[in-house]
């Protein structure tokens, strides 16, 4: 018997949690570089939630966090076949390094892959808006 997380409720309790200890995790820096920015908590957020979307639902789930350029180059049929192979993330860790750059920004996103972690590069942008857009990823280099 364990706790039913099924309930709408308690997933979003979970979450809560995670959250809460993904920016703990960076917060204390684990190791790497990470300014003392708004932008940065933006960027986290958005990196775990693409994470959790490409666990659960594969490419097609993070193909609607990528920048508007990507996905215009990067139709997400082409996008799902680069991607194809990759080994999916089990989790989100944290940021390990972050290099902003103007309405860009330089990541190392921690993956928690099996039993072990994964250090991951991603690029970031900012849209006009303000809202902050999956740039670049492993796997979809090739892609367009």
């Amino acid at each position: 018997m364990g706790i039913d997380f099924r309930s709408p409720t308690r997933r979003a309790a979970l979450l809560a949690v995670v959250l809460a200890l993904s920016l703990l995790a960076l917060a204390c820096g684990g190791g790497g570089s990470i300014p003392e920015d708004p932008r940065v908590l933006e960027i986290g957020s958005l990196a775990e939630t693409a994470t959790y979307a490409l666990r659960d639902f594969g490419p097609s789930g993070i193909y609607k966090y990528l920048a508007p350029e990507v996905q215009d180059r990067c139709p997400l049929e082409q996008f799902v076949q680069a991607l194809e192979g990759e080994v999916p993330p089990l989790g989100f860790q944290g940021l390990k390094k972050v290099k902003l750059e103007d309405s860009q920004a330089q990541v190392t996103v921690i993956w928690i892959i099996g039993v072990s972690t994964e250090d991951v590069e991603w690029r970031f942008a900012q849209d006009d808006d303000g809202q902050w857009r999956v740039l670049q990823l492993p796997g979809a280099e090739e892609c367009g």
